[in-house]
């Protein structure tokens, strides 16, 4: 560890600090600073009431020096990007250039608490998002075709 790493107390775990890259530290009670070892990118300490802890170390090194991740409304997702509803599809909302938003996110996971955009993927040059209907009905989808069922004529997508 290099002498000039910038550290962050965790709070509610006083001899723990996290550096900007996620990586976590123990301070020991004369001063230095102990790398912890990690799986993946989540460790497991414990806090000062005893309470055993699991974290996503990018994550909350992220939320701690830039500031918490913004998440978006409905109504922002439709207001910014002039968005509309996809045919057949109530979680989804799709732009007239091809971004697909989820604007009813899933209770629990990575995408909870708030909108946002789908990956696409490539199947022979063309891409592709899956979307979702409940709990076991999913269907991959052709952005260009989605794009034409919701604006029709109005999209901007280049033709091919």
């Amino acid at each position: 560890m290099g002498p000039n790493i910038e550290t962050m107390k965790i709070e509610g775990a006083a001899p723990y600090e996290i550096a900007e890259n996620g990586n976590v530290y123990r301070r020991s009670p004369q001063g230095k600073l102990k790398k912890l070892k990690r799986w993946y990118q989540y460790i497991t300490i414990r806090k000062d009431d005893g309470v055993s802890w699991t974290f996503n170390t990018k994550k909350l090194a992220r939320d701690m020096f830039h500031g918490p991740e913004k998440t978006y409304r409905a109504e922002d997702i439709y207001d910014m990007y002039d968005a509309k509803d996809i045919p057949g599809w109530d979680r989804y909302v799709i732009t007239n250039y091809g971004a697909i938003y989820c604007i009813d996110p899933p209770k629990r996971g990575p995408n909870s608490g708030g909108c946002y955009q789908l990956r696409e993927f490539l199947v022979k040059g063309h891409s592709y998002v899956t979307l979702y209907r409940g709990r076991n009905f999913r269907r991959n989808k052709r952005v260009r075709t989605l794009v034409k069922e919701a604006w029709g004529t109005d999209s901007t997508l280049p033709e091919l």
